[in-house]
């Protein structure tokens, strides 16, 4: 497909010595192929991308240009995006900047980095806070891996919270909290919410399990 050819383009200017591999022509093409993938149906890039992926078992190919966090994760592409939406100002290369600190944020927590990515969060939602609610479920990922958990819930309190802020904040405590124990005993849940009740009764029954005495079946 076309961003398969920009990247053979890109490889061989490099060889080729056009341009440096991570100077700004290299960061323009990354971030051009990565929107590129952003207009295919998601249905759709999965679809290429699993059907791209080699056949033979052991076989291995860099297939970077088909998945756009891989694009946008490269530093030159952070980089780049930052120049682009210096120059523009528009909303349109905002969102893009966005996506490509996105992509970064996901790269440190999937290195273990959820301080550090917190950290990034609150830089870029403080500096565009348009950007605020599509980086709600990244947000929640960050502050439950970071163990902050009251500040993770404490919005579940607020009547007016978005149903996919609340989503978003649901999925987090399902997917990164570990603790029952500390989610059971969160002051920033009221004592009747239902997230901390369930949270008692499954703490209450894995302790009955785990601590209760054990049958001889010998």
């Amino acid at each position: 497909m076309a961003c398969g050819v920009w990247d053979d383009f890109r490889k061989h200017a490099v060889r080729e010595g056009w341009f440096a591999p991570n100077g700004a022509e290299a960061a323009t093409l990354y971030l051009h192929m990565a929107s590129v993938l952003r207009k295919i149906p998601g249905k759709l890039l999965r679809e290429i991308q699993r059907s791209a992926r080699p056949q033979k078992k052991g076989a291995y190919e860099d297939l970077h240009f088909l998945f756009p966090e891989r694009l946008y994760e490269r530093k030159v592409a952070l980089d780049g995006a930052k120049g682009i939406h210096k120059a523009q100002g528009t909303a349109a290369s905002e969102a893009l900047l966005v996506d490509a600190y996105a992509a970064r944020i996901r790269s440190l927590l999937g290195q273990g980095l959820a301080v550090e990515a917190k950290a990034l969060i609150d830089l870029v939602r403080d500096r565009y806070p348009s950007a605020r609610e599509r980086l709600e479920e990244l947000t929640a990922s960050a502050v439950a891996r970071a163990g902050t958990l009251d500040e993770l819930v404490g919005p579940l309190n607020d009547p007016a919270i978005s149903h996919e802020r609340r989503a978003a904040i649901e999925h987090a405590i399902q997917r990164d909290v570990r603790d029952l124990a500390a989610l059971a005993e969160c002051a920033a849940l009221a004592p009747e919410d239902s997230m901390r009740k369930a949270a008692c009764a499954l703490e209450r029954a894995f302790l009955a399990v785990t601590t209760g005495p054990v049958a001889d079946v010998c």
